[in-house]
């Protein structure tokens, strides 16, 4: 889910702890935003279930409808602008489209792209080899192949190094959710790797 949070991102991060049980992506970044006017924050959700229960929980206290044991929840959503899943359109920026496209000048279908794509960071390593497993299948499912992979706790980064078809990367320019620009395991794109594109082709 993105949080998108009105005011300053402390006060935000405050609100959240008190509601128990919650994962958030880089929550000890959260301190270091107080210059971006419109931060934003990320909670990661077991499934489609409890999203839609956290999305009710909003509505409800727009609302004003929230009953009580759910005032934890109020004090976090005063300090929100919106509240909406994490989709494409956050994975793959406008500036990250900008690259990829100029990338691809050339490139026909087949040709292979290497792309470094960053996972959501999962501190539970069960979970962590889970969001693995679901990228690494969506990329050879499109002719793609993982070359290396990284996972380092102390900075809460995870991460592949992929070779993947010019074609598919093209769906994640259009932020198609069918492609892999629609994989909940997926944080974002940083960039495709400079030198490294190639032009091997498959028949």
């Amino acid at each position: 889910m993105v949080f998108e949070v009105r005011g300053a991102i402390s006060s935000f991060a405050a609100s959240i702890r008190q509601v128990g049980g919650l994962e958030l992506v880089d929550e000890e970044e959260l301190e270091s935003d107080e210059e971006d006017k419109q931060p934003v924050a990320y909670l990661l959700v077991p499934d489609m279930v409890a999203l839609r229960s956290l999305e009710s929980l909003w509505r409800r206290w727009q609302a004003g409808q929230l009953v009580r044991g759910e005032t934890p929840w109020a004090t976090v959503f005063e300090h929100l602008r919106d509240l909406r899943a994490w989709g494409p359109d956050d994975r793959v920026q406008p500036t990250d489209r900008t690259f990829l496209s100029a990338i691809l000048d050339g490139h026909r279908d087949n040709d292979l792209i290497r792309l470094e794509i960053e996972l959501v960071f999962r501190a539970n390593e069960a979970a962590a080899r889970l969001s693995e497993e679901e990228a690494t299948q969506a990329l050879v499912a499109r002719g793609g192949r993982v070359l290396s992979r990284c996972r380092l706790p102390d900075i809460s980064y995870h991460a592949l190094l992929a070779d993947i078809p010019a074609w598919a990367v093209r769906e994640i320019i259009e932020r198609k959710i069918e492609g892999i620009a629609g994989l909940d395991a997926v944080m974002h794109y940083p960039s495709a790797v400079r030198g490294h594109d190639r032009r091997d082709r498959r028949s």
